[in-house]
């Protein structure tokens, strides 16, 4: 176990600024001194360990740093490129094709998972967008498929100019969508009995872009998921600590403990100001990656939303990353309570 540093004992160093973020407004001006809601957040994110980057006044992509930077971030690449049978290879993609079929699939699988949840006769609906074109899904319930819309002229007529005859032929004939007809746009089910279904249905999207809607990039892409629900990872139970360890790194020599074990070396205060990052970046503070998990991937987009639709966007995201410390403190409440339910 490593040794605790000489300056534990000191009065911790204030928390440095979160990066990449915007000052408040000066004097004078409407809303002087206010913050906005998405920036506010935003900072909690850019200072939390686990992620790498939080920008843009408009909308921040986070991912996870441990998870991204391990093997296991291989094992959502390996499920988005298993083409099926007699399925054309996609060829060697530039990153920024990769990071949109990751974003894809996980928009999918998360409107599958919430289809799969408690919300019996909900519907679960992603929005792909690439500049005028867009591409939607649905995951009705009870079903066990995913509707897959492509837009046509019928409802955007800026479409219909890329929209050839021949490259409606191959919607029809090569796709298998159906004409517009009952849905203003071109409509296909696909089957989902697993999450590599939900891969194939990641890579139509992909190709349709690129070959139907003439897509040269995916830099500008936007990701919509309705509900908001549907975004967020399944939250621990508030009514007992969480079984996951969490690693402390104390002058780049980690160790990875129970909460139990932590609040026993450095008390409640000092393991909570470890938490809220006052040792930083002597002391960090986070919590350990499951031996499995995926890639974390989340994209918001605060284009056109109210502050209040802002705010029900960033809840969904997991408590130990939205609000690190307040998970921390949520669970040393946790163990407190079981401890006394013990007595």
């Amino acid at each position: 176990m490593a040794k605790k540093p000489k300056d534990l004992g000191q009065t911790p160093a204030p928390a440095t600024a979160a990066p990449h973020t915007s000052r408040p407004e000066k004097e004078g001006k409407p809303g002087a001194g206010k913050e906005p809601i998405h920036e506010r957040r935003r900072k909690e994110i850019a200072t939390n360990p686990r992620f790498k980057e939080a920008k843009g006044p408009i909308g921040f992509v986070v991912f996870g740093d441990r998870v991204h930077e391990q093997s296991n971030a291989s094992a959502i690449k390996t499920e988005i490129t298993a083409l099926r049978p007699g399925e054309p290879p996609l060829g060697i993609l530039p990153p920024v094709d990769q990071h949109w079929l990751t974003s894809a699939f996980e928009c999918l699988v998360q409107i599958e998972d919430y289809r799969k949840g408690k919300t019996a006769h909900k519907t679960g609906h992603c929005i792909l967008e690439v500049g005028p074109a867009f591409i939607q899904f649905q995951a009705p319930n009870p079903a066990n498929y995913v509707i897959c819309e492509a837009v046509s002229g019928a409802l955007l007529p800026g479409i219909a100019a890329i929209l050839t005859p021949e490259k409606i032929d191959r919607l029809v004939g090569e796709y298998g969508f159906v004409a517009p007809g009952r849905s203003p746009n071109f409509a296909r089910r696909i089957e989902i009995r697993s999450r590599d279904d939900l891969a194939y249905a990641a890579r139509l999207a992909y190709r349709i872009f690129r070959e139907i809607y003439a897509v040269t990039s995916f830099d500008a892409a936007k990701f919509k998921v309705w509900p908001p629900q549907a975004v967020a990872l399944p939250a621990p139970d508030s009514r007992k600590p969480t079984t996951r360890k969490f690693v402390l790194t104390i002058d780049t020599q980690p160790v990875c403990l129970k909460l139990e074990a932590i609040l026993a070396l450095f008390g409640k205060a000092r393991t909570m100001e470890f938490a809220e990052g006052r040792w930083a970046p002597f002391v960090s503070f986070e919590l350990e990656a499951p031996l499995h998990d995926m890639p974390t991937v989340r994209r918001i987009d605060f284009t056109n939303m109210s502050q209040s639709e802002m705010v029900a966007a960033l809840t969904t995201l997991p408590d130990d990353i939205a609000d690190f410390a307040g998970f921390v403190r949520n669970e040393i409440e946790a163990i407190e309570k079981t401890r006394s339910e013990r007595k």
